[in-house]
């Protein structure tokens, strides 16, 4: 198994049809079911269920397409936190200050949003209010 057939995967089903889905990821569709047929008999699983005109998951596709596309969305975020750190961009130390009379509650709420995965484009410029929301500080624009 490798990314390229879950990636296969996703773009069928978000396609609709193993053609489209070929013209997608810039694959022909002979080499996109191929792929996607070596996958299954590697698993011994029916992913799709081909008996109809339009392909869809069968109940075992549909768990499996649920792991396989957060492992997807888990490579995407490795390989952006690979070049960020290549780039020397990224923080690999979170250094914080705070009153002694701070909650320890917003501290924790600060480390968890601190170690959350961002989405691309996705400002890290917030600010933890006293109720424990986040927000953007004011007169930030994304």
């Amino acid at each position: 198994m490798n990314l390229d057939q879950l990636e296969f995967v996703k773009a069928v089903i978000e396609c609709g049809s193993f053609r489209a889905a070929a013209d997608k990821v810039g694959r022909s569709q002979p080499a996109l079911s191929v792929a996607i047929k070596n996958l299954e008999d590697e698993l011994s699983l029916t992913i799709f269920d081909r008996s109809e005109y339009k392909v869809k998951l069968t109940p075992e596709g549909q768990a499996f397409y649920a792991v396989a596309k957060a492992t997807l969305e888990s490579a995407q975020y490795t390989a952006r936190v690979g070049i960020e750190l290549g780039r020397h961009k990224a923080d690999t130390e979170l250094h914080i200050s705070a009153d002694p009379l701070i909650s320890t509650e917003i501290l924790e709420l600060i480390a968890l949003e601190c170690a959350r995965p961002r989405a691309a484009g996705e400002s890290d410029h917030q600010q933890i209010h006293s109720s424990g929301r986040l927000s953007a500080p004011f007169g930030w624009r994304d």
